[in-house]
């Protein structure tokens, strides 16, 4: 640029604006690629936090989802009952089903009392929540049990208040909510025992052990085994607790009420005081102190145990089932007692007490006091004197009883016989001959269909095999 252009055309002044904006056009591209790349960086620190308050957000959704489903079934559980009063159900509500649900739709409909109940929700997790009040800070410190119990527990204190104040509204509605048990069965059955007495017999009749007992074993008497209908023997011991609240309004129909349901039950009663909750009485019955025999459901493990073992697979069977023993036993001084006690049948009795009359150990003879003719069993004491046991009043009723005791003693009086006395085969052929001729003598009486000829015709046979068995045993 020369000396004329720059007095006369001012040139050095237009190329230093020139420059100037330049610069300034320079600068701002400058700055605004400097925010661009900050603002690249700000957006991916953005999508973290927002990805990341989206997963708290859902967490909490999820919570209070869960939360809601709960409350939800529990309400659906709750009203579920209709008019009727279900007594096979575990927990027998006394009241009406039809006032509870009126109320509840009331409340609901009603939008001031709806808020009111939200805003005392929100006030107590903000208070858990303190100054740091996120989501975040939601999921780390409220758990899904706290956030249940903090909603039940304001929920609750909010209904109570709102019933209060919609009875006072409404004086023909009666109260529903914290009214206590006693006083409404009270109200019900006072006055009238009969009824009381019937109420009480149906809850107590629906109330049952959850575990089966076979009463063929619970009422099986044996030699060594209690009865278990005697409270002195402690078998199959029945404690019954009664909870039942305090009541101080109607003290004397809860005395009434406990003292039927004692009535009504064989088993020892307890009452227990619950001041805490009046609107339920507790009923708790245990049964201890029974063998195991006792139990229904052991019968069919047995039944099941022998079949696998007395089936195809034998000693494998055996050894699957305890993990121990070789040839289908266990180790001596292992081995596992039955659960069940002996019990013989007509059928198992008979051929014992044929061989015993061929003994001459059965005899009927005169009772010296009352003259009539009885069966006993004669044998002879530790010093040989004779002994006489009275069994029945005839040999049929002594097998048709088929006592444990009996057949035991006449088992333990016969085989040491059979080793001694009449260990020679003639001594056993005048047994089986004796036998023979009973049987012979019973045809003349009844006819071979006879049950009676058919039963000693068979205990016949089964007293030659005990015979035989004992004759193998001893050449052996």
């Amino acid at each position: 640029m020369g000396m004329l252009a720059m007095i006369f055309l001012s040139k050095h002044k237009k190329l230093l604006n020139a420059q100037a904006e330049c610069f300034t056009a320079r600068y701002i591209m400058r700055t605004r690629v400097e925010g661009l790349r900050y603002a690249k960086d700000l957006l991916i620190a953005l999508r973290q936090e927002l990805n990341g308050l989206a997963s708290e957000i859902s967490k909490c959704s999820a919570l209070i989802s869960r939360a809601a489903k709960l409350f939800q079934t529990a309400i659906d559980a709750r009203c579920a009952d209709d008019a009727t009063r279900d007594m096979t159900k575990q927990v027998v509500r006394f009241y009406e089903p039809a006032a509870v649900k009126s109320f509840t739709k009331e409340m609901i409909a009603d939008l001031t009392e709806q808020r009111k109940q939200a805003s005392r929700v929100r006030a107590r997790l903000a208070d858990l929540l303190g100054d740091k009040q996120s989501f975040a800070a939601f999921n780390g410190r409220i758990t899904e049990g706290l956030f249940l119990d903090i909603v039940e527990s304001t929920c609750e204190e909010s209904a109570m208040e709102c019933h209060q104040e919609f009875v006072a509204r409404n004086r023909e509605r009666v109260k529903i909510l914290q009214v206590s048990l006693m006083e409404l069965l009270r109200s019900e059955y006072d006055g009238n025992d009969e009824r009381l007495r019937s109420y009480i017999k149906t809850v107590m009749s629906m109330s049952q052990n959850y575990l089966r007992l076979e009463p063929s074993q619970v009422g099986f008497v044996g030699p060594g085994i209690p009865v278990a209908s005697d409270s002195a023997n402690a078998v199959c011991v029945s404690n019954l607790t009664i909870i039942a609240p305090e009541a101080p309004d109607a003290r004397a129909f809860r005395e009434k009420f406990c003292r039927v349901i004692r009535e009504a039950t064989t088993a020892t009663a307890q009452i227990v005081t619950n001041s805490r909750r009046p609107q339920e009485v507790t009923l708790i019955n245990i049964t201890n102190v029974f063998p195991a025999r006792f139990v229904s459901v052991v019968s069919f493990l047995r039944e099941a145990y022998l079949r696998r073992l007395n089936g195809g697979a034998g000693s494998r069977a055996f050894m699957e089932l305890h993990s121990e023993g070789a040839g289908g036993r266990l180790p001596d001084g292992m081995e596992m007692p039955d659960l069940y006690p002996e019990t013989y049948k007509p059928a198992d009795l008979r051929p014992w007490v044929m061989i015993a009359e061929a003994m001459g150990l059965l005899q009927i003879d005169s009772d010296t006091s009352t003259g009539l003719s009885k069966v006993y069993f004669v044998t002879k004491d530790d010093d040989g004197l004779p002994a006489m046991e009275e069994l029945g009043q005839s040999i049929e009723s002594v097998i048709e009883i088929a006592d444990v005791k009996v057949f035991e003693t006449m088992q333990s009086a016969i085989e040491p016989r059979l080793e001694t006395e009449y260990l020679h085969i003639s001594k056993r052929q005048d047994l089986i001959n004796a036998m023979r001729n009973k049987v012979e003598e019973l045809s003349k009486f009844h006819k071979p269909n006879d049950p009676i000829f058919i039963a000693s015709r068979v205990a016949f046979k089964k007293a030659k095999d005990i015979l035989s068995m004992e004759e193998q045993s001893v050449s052996a």
